[in-house]
C-alpha cells in the first residue's frame, strides 16, 4: 500500500493551532496496513492463542480479525471509528478517488481494503473500539503485544507532545515482559529538508535509549518508493 505524502511534512504542528487527533488521521487518509502486509512488518509471536494484543490506529485494517482468527484475544482502537464505520469507509474511499488520478491504484486498492475491513467487522464488530491513542479505555499491563502502523508513527509524530503521549499509553497498557512495535520510522527523506516527524521519530527514540526499564531495537524494512523513504520498524520491550 502506499503511504501518503501527508504523513510527514515540514514545519509540523504547532502548540497553538494543533489540530484534533482525528483531523491528523484523517489527513493520513486509510491510516493502516491490510493484515496481509502487516505480518512481514511486526515481528508476531509463534504462538498467538491467548495472547492480548492491541493494534492502534487500526483504521481500514483487517489486522485484528486475522489475529483473532489465530487465537489472538485482538482488538484494533481508532479515533475515526467514533464518526461511524461507515464513515470510516467511505472517506477513505473518497480520499482514494480524489487521488487516482496520481496514484490509479490507489481506488482499487482501497475498495479492496474496504471489502476485507467489511468482511472482518460483520462477526465482531466489538472488536474495533472507538477512541482515542492519547487515552486509551484499557487497565495497566492489559497486553501482550501492542503494534501501530502508520498510528504512534506516521500520525501523531507530527507533533512530539503528542507523540510522546501516545507512546506512554501504549506502554501503559502493556505488561512487563511485552512488546510495543511500531512503523514506519523514517531513517531517510530524497529531499534534505527535515520534517517534523522525522525529527520528532529521532527525539523520542534516543530518549527510550537511555531508558534501563526499556530494550529498544529498530530494523530496515525496505525503501517505499512511494514516498522515497527507507523505512523500518522499532521494537520495545517492557522490562
Amino acid at each position: 500500500m502506499r503511504l501518503s505524502g501527508a504523513l510527514c511534512h515540514a514545519g509540523g504542528v504547532t502548540a497553538r493551532d494543533r489540530p484534533l487527533e482525528i483531523s491528523l488521521a484523517a489527513e493520513v487518509g486509510i491510516t493502516a496496513h491490510e493484515a496481509g502486509h502487516l505480518r512481514g512488518v511486526f515481528e508476531l509471536p509463534k504462538k498467538l492463542r491467548n495472547a492480548r494484543v492491541l493494534d492502534i490506529g487500526t483504521g481500514l485494517s483487517d489486522f485484528p480479525a486475522w489475529l483473532r482468527a489465530r487465537g489472538a484475544e485482538a482488538y484494533g482502537l481508532d479515533l475515526t471509528y467514533g464518526r461511524g464505520m461507515d464513515w470510516v469507509i467511505n472517506d477513505s474511499i473518497q480520499r482514494a478517488a480524489e487521488d487516482v488520478y496520481k496514484e490509479p491504484e490507489a481506488l482499487t486498492f482501497t475498495q479492496q481494503m474496504a471489502d476485507r475491513f467489511r468482511a472482518s467487522l460483520a462477526p465482531a464488530p466489538a472488536i474495533y473500539v472507538a477512541a482515542s491513542a492519547l487515552d486509551l479505555p484499557f487497565k495497566n499491563g492489559s497486553f501482550d503485544l501492542v503494534t501501530s502502523s502508520l498510528g504512534i508513527f506516521g500520525t501523531l509524530d507530527h507533533d512530539y507532545e503528542m507523540l510522546q503521549t501516545g507512546f506512554n499509553e501504549a506502554l501503559r497498557v502493556l505488561r512487563r515482559g511485552g512488546k510495543l512495535q511500531l512503523s514506519p520510522v523514517f531513517y531517510r527523506a530524497v529531499k534534505p529538508a527535515e520534517r517534523a516527524c522525522e525529527v520528532n521519530q529521532r527525539r523520542l527514540i534516543a530518549g527510550l535509549k537511555k531508558n534501563n526499564r526499556l530494550q529498544v531495537s529498530d530494523r530496515i524494512l525496505g525503501f517505499n518508493a512511494g514516498i522515497g523513504e527507507i523505512v523500518g520498524r522499532l521494537i520495545v520491550t517492557k522490562l
